[in-house]
């Protein structure tokens, strides 16, 4: 049975390297919550209580280590968690491929939109019957006040911010070859990673105001073939984002 919390206003979803970083260096841990859900077990959540309030923390593929692709995530599991315990703002940052040749590694994009290429991932939960109340709407994937308040936290990066960005979801595990690069670049899209569908669809249908800030790890396939094939996939890029959302968070808090 599903456990009665304080509410969360905000939920943080930590991607690449987040199984890097020790939360508690960012404040007290006040529990550690392994939640059953309608849809099985969900990521356990950890509440860090912050100087403006409680804020929850997952890592989306694992503690301590790299453990799951998100191809097999129980996304369906994890947002109705977050709605269980209260969460209200849902931040996450994702490790990203660059589709520009010109837009760095350690690159950070504020995203706007999303194109979704998977295609064996249940995106929703409407299961025949359709209720009114998780009925998927036409409306932008990414809310207003969660992208404003990552715009309000991004001054404090030293990082180059990229605004606006179109965010192209394949299905993985396995890294796209060149030519479905291309085909996404003439999509429009401007960087791709594995992780942001279904959860930002699941979000919206529960009602969750949804924002992520992706970090570019690598050029995807293809797009500068000619330059060594750095990756960043180590503690720089937890180490990063996670103090960038706890602002964001903080800015969420007076929403």
């Amino acid at each position: 049975m599903l456990r009665r919390m304080p509410p969360i206003s905000t939920l943080i979803i930590g991607g690449t390297a987040a199984y890097h970083i020790d939360p508690a260096q960012y404040g007290r841990v006040l529990d550690r919550l392994e939640l059953d859900t309608p849809y099985g077990r969900a990521a356990p959540i950890l509440l860090l209580e912050t100087p403006w309030g409680t804020v929850g923390f997952t890592s989306r593929h694992g503690e301590g280590g790299l453990r799951r692709s998100a191809r097999f995530l129980n996304h369906r599991a994890n947002m109705w968690a977050a709605r269980h315990v209260g969460t209200r703002w849902i931040l996450s940052w994702n490790g990203v491929g660059s589709l520009h040749p010109e837009w760095a590694v350690g690159d950070m994009v504020i995203l706007e939109d999303v194109i979704d290429f998977t295609r064996g991932r249940i995106d929703t939960y409407c299961e025949g019957d359709i209720r009114e109340s998780l009925w998927p709407r036409a409306r932008k994937p990414f809310h207003p006040a969660v992208r404003d308040a990552l715009r309000q936290a991004l001054p404090a990066s030293e990082e180059t911010v990229h605004e606006g960005g179109v965010y192209v979801c394949s299905e993985g595990p396995r890294l796209e070859t060149a030519a479905e690069i291309r085909l996404f670049r003439e999509a429009g899209a401007d960087v791709v990673g594995m992780t942001l569908c279904p959860e930002v669809w699941l979000a919206q249908e529960l009602g969750l105001g949804y924002g992520s800030l992706a970090y570019i790890t690598n050029h995807a396939t293809g797009i500068r073939p000619e330059a060594p094939s750095g990756r960043e996939f180590g503690p720089r890029v937890a180490h990063t984002c996670f103090p960038l959302l706890l602002r964001a968070a903080q800015h969420l808090s007076h929403a």
